[in-house]
């Protein structure tokens, strides 16, 4: 559902950077719940959480910082 609700808000003709930063948040939410449910990370040492969830927060934030 948060798929089909991004790509409608891509498409979606909007002054200034909001879209852009609405986009990027789904992403994280996103990438979030792939992490957490799909790669098993809920039961994972906490430097391994750690890692993989600042690896995501440096890429979705670096996107930002280009768009900025």
């Amino acid at each position: 559902m948060l798929t089909l609700l991004l790509a409608w808000l891509a498409d979606w003709p909007a002054p200034g950077h909001a879209v852009a930063l609405l986009a990027l948040c789904g992403a994280w939410l996103k990438g979030v719940a792939v992490v957490e449910q799909f790669m098993a990370l809920r039961h994972a040492p906490w430097w391994l959480r750690g890692t993989v969830h600042g690896w995501l927060l440096l890429v979705c934030g670096g996107l930002l910082a280009s768009f900025l």
